[in-house]
Order: structure tokens, then C-alpha cells, then sequence
């Protein structure tokens, strides 16, 4: 079977979106589809080894990765499609698995062309995270989340199939959908755990005691709830919480 994962970002970058699209595209390659990876036409300069990827015009590209919906990327989008009809055209895919609501939008504006299912794979509930950039974010309300509801529903609605990776999405976006529905979490791959050694030098090196931190990996946007993690922070100061992130805000 022939799929395109459709992928409305820089490709490869350091953040879950990007891991997590590429982790579903190996697994699918692996139990024997014939996988191809739209994006954006750069990402971070890693290499992409053993997957198939097409990308829009690197010229149009947006600089950084950016986890909102931005109008700053609708000429990678157009180019993105572009790309998109030429492959199908040239040799049609069966499916497409559109990676979070601006694929999902560009998928289904392209389906009376592709005449292929368009499968929404939704990584965020939209009504959570479109309220957390606007400038009421941080007491949000029953306005300020109903446009990203909308939009949820709108997508579970309209796509062939819905995939999503947590409970309170299926909770949010099963009531809607008209067509199959799938909760599958990510998968992980078990790492050898450092020593106790290791884990003491690494804390050393740090100033920090061994088992008295927690650790916030991810992103710095808004939807991250980094107010509460902030207070938190304030509130419980023996035990610090460090932040390990690929973002420029890090400081």
C-alpha cells in the first residue's frame, strides 16, 4: 500500500510533532507500506536516512519551527500542495495521513483531486491550544476556546478517519466524527537507564542533588501551561525543575 504522511512543518526538527511523524512513518515502512513524507523544504540538517521525503520550495520555507497556525506559512503550503498533486498524479497513493490540523485543512481542500481518504492524525486538541496564544490565554474562557473548537470538530467531522494520541482528545473529538476512530499513543523504545554513577556526575555537574528535580522536556510555547510550571516552580524551590529544550526563548 502506497501512503503520504502530509506534514505542514520543518522536517526533521527537535520537537514532538516532528519525532512523532517520523516515528509513524518508519513504523508504517517497517510493516511494509511504501511510505512518503510531505514537508516543508528545509529542517534542522540531520539526515533523513531510510525515509522517502518531498519537500515544498526550501526559499519559502518559514525560519523556525512554529507550533501555531501562522498565515506567515501559506506559501510553503501552496507549494506543499503543488508537490503533493505532481507525486499523485505521477503515481497515486491510497491513502493520506494528514499530521495535525493545517495538513488536515490542506488534505481535505485537495481531496476532490486526490480522491483518496484523508485520515486526520491530531497531535493537540486545538481548543486548548489556539485559546493559549490569544491575549487572554491566561484565564481562559468559553470565547476564547470556541474558535479551536470548532476547528476540532470541523476536522473529526470532515476527515475519512481520525487518529489521535491521548483520551481527552478521543473524549473531545470521538462525538463528532462520522467515519472510523482510533486512539493509538505514541510508541517508545525502551533505552538502557543511566547508572547510578552517571546519573551522580551528571548532577554534580548541574549543582543539583540526585532524585531532588523534576525535569520539563518540550517546547516553550503558550499551550504548555509554563505559567503553572513557573508557580510551581516558586512554590516548591528545594526540589527545582530544569528545562531541557531545543528552544531559543531557553534563557
Amino acid at each position: 500500500m502506497r501512503l503520504t504522511l502530509l506534514a505542514a512543518f520543518r522536517f526533521p526538527a527537535p520537537q514532538g510533532s516532528q519525532r512523532y511523524a517520523d516515528e509513524q512513518a518508519r513504523a508504517l515502512a517497517a510493516a511494509g507500506a511504501d511510505v512518503t513524507l510531505f514537508c516543508y523544504g528545509r529542517g534542522d540538517g540531520r539526515e533523513t536516512r531510510g525515509l522517502h521525503v518531498v519537500r515544498s520550495a526550501p526559499w519559502l520555507a518559514p525560519a523556525r519551527p512554529s507550533a501555531r497556525l501562522d498565515l506567515r506559512k501559506l506559501p510553503s503550503d501552496v507549494s506543499l500542495m503543488s508537490a503533493l498533486l505532481r507525486a499523485h498524479r505521477a503515481a497515486p497513493f491510497a491513502a493520506l495521513l494528514a499530521h495535525n490540523a493545517e495538513a488536515a485543512l490542506l488534505a481535505l481542500a485537495l481531496r476532490p483531486w486526490l480522491r483518496v481518504p484523508v485520515v486526520y492524525v491530531a497531535h493537540t486538541l486545538w481548543e486548548v491550544e489556539l485559546a493559549a496564544y490569544l491575549p487572554s490565554a491566561r484565564a481562559i474562557s468559553r470565547a476564547t476556546r470556541m474558535p479551536g473548537a470548532a476547528l476540532d470538530r470541523l476536522l473529526a467531522r470532515s476527515s475519512d478517519a481520525t487518529l489521535v494520541l491521548s483520551r481527552a482528545a478521543e473524549c473531545a473529538l470521538h462525538p463528532h466524527a462520522r467515519s472510523p476512530f482510533l486512539r493509538v499513543p505514541p510508541g517508545w523504545t525502551r533505552e538502557r537507564a543511566p547508572d547510578a554513577d552517571e546519573v551522580e556526575d551528571v548532577c554534580r555537574r548541574h549543582g543539583i542533588a540526585p532524585h531532588r528535580y523534576a525535569i520539563y522536556t518540550g517546547n516553550l510555547d503558550a499551550y504548555q501551561d509554563l505559567r503553572e510550571l513557573d508557580a510551581a516552580a516558586r512554590r516548591i524551590p528545594l526540589h527545582p525543575i530544569l528545562v531541557a529544550t531545543h528552544d531559543s526563548r531557553a534563557a
